[in-house]
């Protein structure tokens, strides 16, 4: 029996999971280093090398 490996995303794809912080060029995965800052107002995912928020996402009132 031959041991299979899971195949890898195909070529490409592994660029469109991940997050670009446009004010310094920071890139990874969106499980990667990134910080999450939650408020009372909703949450920011905020680049760890220079503290710029590259998603900003609000909770309103019916989902508080």
């Amino acid at each position: 029996m031959s041991e299979r490996t899971p195949a890898g995303p195909p070529s490409g794809e592994a660029d469109k999971m991940a997050l670009f912080c446009q004010e310094c060029g920071h890139t990874s995965p969106m499980s990667g280093d990134w910080l999450v800052q939650e408020g009372t107002d909703g949450y920011r995912v905020v680049c760890p090398e220079c503290g710029t928020a590259v998603v900003s996402q609000p909770v309103f009132g019916a989902f508080a």
